[in-house]
């Protein structure tokens, strides 16, 4: 089966696809990245997810191929949290759900499930490394953060295998 998506990283490490068609039809199919120009600009753990399922190939700026790994270790460079966030966006793709990184000082995605509303996400998920810690101050910021745009909280963490432990989270006041 031929790889039908050629992905391009720029020297700056973006990562695109120019084939305007293709990065059209990716965009519409997949929700993935941000069209601008023409071009497909992907985020690193979505190229990744791409590559490692074997829907794209990887190309450097002088057109050399990159597997997998060559492209992760020039994803780490700009991105040392690249892998973490590869991990939960294929969890959460494999499992059907689409995701999209959420602004904020810790990995967080904002989740749509489609089979509620397909335009509106329904969770956050928060990732934390498994032997991070984190405060309870966090934890409630989490917490209400979620309540005050309607989100449901879910914690992901990630074990140095890999695996990947989902935790919902809830909020009431006292008794």
């Amino acid at each position: 089966m031929a790889l039908k998506y050629e992905l391009r990283i720029d020297d700056s490490g973006r990562v695109k696809i120019t084939d305007p068609k293709l990065s059209e039809e990716l965009y519409n199919k997949s929700c993935m990245g941000e069209l601008e120009g023409g071009e497909l600009k992907l985020r690193p753990y979505e190229a990744l997810f791409l590559i490692y399922n074997e829907k794209a190939y990887a190309v450097d700026g002088k057109g050399n191929p990159l597997g997998f790994k060559e492209l992760l270790r020039e994803l780490l460079k700009r991105d040392r949290r690249a892998w973490l966030k590869f991990l939960i966006y294929n969890d959460l793709r494999r499992r059907g759900f689409l995701a999209r990184e959420a602004e904020g000082r810790l990995i967080k995605f904002a989740v749509i499930d489609r089979s509620k509303d397909p335009k509106i996400a329904s969770y956050f998920i928060y990732v934390i490394p498994e032997g991070e810690g984190i405060e309870f101050k966090d934890l409630k910021e989490m917490v209400e953060e979620c309540i005050r745009l309607r989100k449901e909280p879910i914690i992901a963490i990630i074990d140095k295998e890999g695996n990947i432990s989902y935790y919902s989270l809830s909020f009431f006041k006292g008794l």
